[in-house]
Protein backbone atom coordinates (compact mmCIF):
# COMPACT_ATOMS: atom_id res chain seq x y z
CA UNK A 1 0.00 0.00 0.00
CA UNK A 2 3.03 2.51 -0.76
CA UNK A 3 4.07 3.11 -4.28
CA UNK A 4 6.49 5.57 -6.24
CA UNK A 5 6.32 5.74 -10.10
CA UNK A 6 9.12 7.62 -11.81
CA UNK A 7 10.11 8.17 -15.78
CA UNK A 8 11.76 10.68 -17.86
CA UNK A 9 9.61 11.46 -20.50
CA UNK A 10 9.80 13.50 -23.73
CA UNK A 11 7.06 15.19 -26.02
CA UNK A 12 6.18 18.22 -27.87
CA UNK A 13 2.98 18.68 -26.19
CA UNK A 14 2.85 17.50 -22.97
CA UNK A 15 -1.00 18.31 -23.30
CA UNK A 16 -1.86 15.68 -25.40
CA UNK A 17 -3.39 12.44 -23.08
CA UNK A 18 -1.03 9.77 -22.58
CA UNK A 19 -0.30 7.07 -20.12
CA UNK A 20 3.00 6.79 -18.92
CA UNK A 21 2.59 3.70 -16.89
CA UNK A 22 -0.40 1.41 -15.94
CA UNK A 23 -0.53 -1.72 -13.83
CA UNK A 24 -4.70 -3.46 -14.27
CA UNK A 25 -5.79 -5.69 -12.46
CA UNK A 26 -6.79 -8.83 -14.92
CA UNK A 27 -6.08 -6.23 -18.02
CA UNK A 28 -9.01 -3.67 -16.95
CA UNK A 29 -8.22 -0.40 -17.12
CA UNK A 30 -8.18 2.15 -14.22
CA UNK A 31 -8.04 -0.83 -12.12
CA UNK A 32 -4.93 -0.60 -9.97
CA UNK A 33 -2.64 2.40 -10.40
CA UNK A 34 -1.83 4.46 -12.90
CA UNK A 35 0.64 7.44 -14.04
CA UNK A 36 -0.30 9.79 -17.51
CA UNK A 37 -1.07 12.43 -19.06
CA UNK A 38 -4.68 14.14 -19.46
CA UNK A 39 -5.20 17.52 -18.83
CA UNK A 40 -1.86 17.83 -16.92
CA UNK A 41 0.12 15.08 -15.76
CA UNK A 42 -2.12 12.73 -12.92
CA UNK A 43 -1.63 9.68 -10.47
CA UNK A 44 -4.21 7.49 -10.59
CA UNK A 45 -5.51 4.61 -8.87
CA UNK A 46 -9.09 3.60 -10.05
CA UNK A 47 -11.17 5.77 -11.55
CA UNK A 48 -12.15 8.31 -8.75
CA UNK A 49 -10.46 7.87 -5.81
CA UNK A 50 -9.14 11.50 -5.85
CA UNK A 51 -6.33 11.89 -8.17
CA UNK A 52 -3.53 13.70 -7.94
CA UNK A 53 -3.12 15.87 -11.07
CA UNK A 54 -0.40 19.11 -11.75
CA UNK A 55 -0.59 21.46 -14.94
CA UNK A 56 2.55 20.57 -17.21
CA UNK A 57 3.55 23.62 -19.89
CA UNK A 58 6.80 22.91 -20.71
CA UNK A 59 8.29 20.32 -23.37
CA UNK A 60 11.23 18.34 -24.27
CA UNK A 61 12.69 16.02 -21.53
CA UNK A 62 10.63 16.01 -18.13
CA UNK A 63 11.16 13.91 -15.17
CA UNK A 64 7.86 12.79 -13.44
CA UNK A 65 7.25 11.22 -10.02
CA UNK A 66 4.07 9.76 -8.19
CA UNK A 67 4.18 8.61 -4.75
CA UNK A 68 1.62 6.91 -2.24
CA UNK A 69 2.35 6.71 1.86
CA UNK A 70 -0.72 5.72 2.51
CA UNK A 71 -2.38 8.94 3.61
CA UNK A 72 -1.07 11.01 0.67
CA UNK A 73 -0.68 10.60 -3.19
CA UNK A 74 2.06 13.46 -4.29
CA UNK A 75 3.43 14.39 -7.70
CA UNK A 76 6.74 15.59 -8.32
CA UNK A 77 8.51 17.11 -11.59
CA UNK A 78 11.97 17.47 -11.93
CA UNK A 79 12.08 16.48 -8.54
CA UNK A 80 10.01 19.17 -7.30
CA UNK A 81 7.01 18.43 -5.41
CA UNK A 82 3.98 20.09 -6.99
CA UNK A 83 0.94 18.99 -5.60
CA UNK A 84 -0.18 16.12 -3.36
CA UNK A 85 -4.04 14.92 -1.56
CA UNK A 86 -4.91 13.48 1.07
CA UNK A 87 -6.34 9.78 0.45
CA UNK A 88 -6.17 7.14 2.72
CA UNK A 89 -7.73 4.31 0.39
CA UNK A 90 -6.12 0.94 -0.19
CA UNK A 91 -4.83 0.77 -4.02
CA UNK A 92 -6.31 -2.69 -5.41
CA UNK A 93 -3.15 -5.18 -6.22
CA UNK A 94 -3.16 -8.04 -8.20
CA UNK A 95 -0.24 -10.25 -10.04
CA UNK A 96 -2.30 -11.37 -12.37
CA UNK A 97 -2.44 -8.04 -13.72
CA UNK A 98 -0.59 -6.94 -16.68
CA UNK A 99 1.09 -3.72 -16.76
CA UNK A 100 2.24 -1.35 -19.64
CA UNK A 101 4.30 1.50 -20.58
CA UNK A 102 3.66 4.17 -23.22
CA UNK A 103 -0.43 3.56 -23.10
CA UNK A 104 -2.93 1.53 -21.03
CA UNK A 105 -3.26 -2.20 -21.38
CA UNK A 106 -6.69 -2.83 -22.29
CA UNK A 107 -6.15 -2.73 -25.64
CA UNK A 108 -9.91 -3.40 -26.55
CA UNK A 109 -11.00 -0.26 -25.08
CA UNK A 110 -12.96 1.67 -27.76
CA UNK A 111 -10.40 5.13 -27.01
CA UNK A 112 -7.67 2.79 -26.51
CA UNK A 113 -5.75 4.52 -29.00
CA UNK A 114 -6.67 7.91 -27.43
CA UNK A 115 -3.98 7.37 -24.51
CA UNK A 116 -1.09 6.17 -26.43
CA UNK A 117 2.34 8.64 -25.38
CA UNK A 118 3.06 10.98 -27.72
CA UNK A 119 6.80 11.26 -27.05
CA UNK A 120 9.70 9.06 -25.52
CA UNK A 121 9.87 7.34 -21.88
CA UNK A 122 13.44 6.30 -20.05
CA UNK A 123 14.17 4.82 -17.28
CA UNK A 124 10.77 3.78 -15.94
CA UNK A 125 11.10 2.76 -11.92
CA UNK A 126 8.60 1.64 -9.52
CA UNK A 127 9.09 0.81 -6.20
CA UNK A 128 7.18 -0.52 -3.72
CA UNK A 129 7.54 2.18 -1.07
CA UNK A 130 7.06 5.85 -0.99
CA UNK A 131 10.17 7.86 -2.20
CA UNK A 132 10.88 11.02 -0.20
CA UNK A 133 11.35 14.51 -1.38
CA UNK A 134 15.19 14.26 -0.97
CA UNK A 135 15.02 10.31 -2.78
CA UNK A 136 13.23 12.14 -5.34
CA UNK A 137 15.60 14.94 -5.62
CA UNK A 138 18.80 12.00 -6.05
CA UNK A 139 16.84 10.37 -8.93
CA UNK A 140 16.44 13.35 -10.87
CA UNK A 141 19.76 14.87 -10.34
CA UNK A 142 21.43 11.45 -11.01
CA UNK A 143 19.70 12.06 -15.25
CA UNK A 144 20.61 15.44 -15.50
Amino acid sequence: QRISISAWVKSDNFSNSGFIFEKTTNGSVNSQYALFFENGLRFRNEVGADDVSFSVSSVGWLFVTSTYDGTRKKLFTNGLERNQVTWTGTIPTSPSGVSAIGGFSQTSHENWSNFIFNGLIDDVRIYDRALSAAEVQALYNLGQ
